[in-house]
């Protein structure tokens, strides 16, 4: 199986889109509105909350609550990938309460 065919991308993958020039933080749609070329796979807190439009303490809230997954440790840093927030998310907006899988503890060989 391809990559292509293992992660498939979307319209709903990318935010905008934006000259090479506009990319980066300091990139904005219009007025204060930040665009992104694309959206990185693995996310800090700050990323994470902001893609899900909420504070990194209501972010990390949810985290606690097991409404969102757990961050995955890399040295000294803490990611969230992309596609289990996304998962997570579909769990809250269709209310069954159960944490979907987190894809990436399952390829590191990581018990929850």
């Amino acid at each position: 199986m391809t990559r292509a065919a293992k992660f498939p991308m979307s319209e709903l993958d990318t935010v905008g889109k934006a000259k090479p020039e506009e990319t980066g933080k300091k990139a904005t749609k219009s007025g204060n509105q930040r665009a992104a070329a694309w959206l990185p796979r693995a996310m800090r807190a700050e990323q994470a909350a902001e893609y899900l439009s909420m504070s990194r303490s209501m972010f990390l809230k949810l985290v606690a609550e097991r409404k969102m997954p757990p961050g995955i440790k890399i040295g000294a840093m803490t990611l969230w990938d992309r596609y289990d927030v996304d998962a997570a998310f579909e769990d809250l907006k269709l209310g069954d309460g159960e944490p979907s899988e987190n894809t990436m503890h399952k390829i590191l060989g990581i018990k929850p």
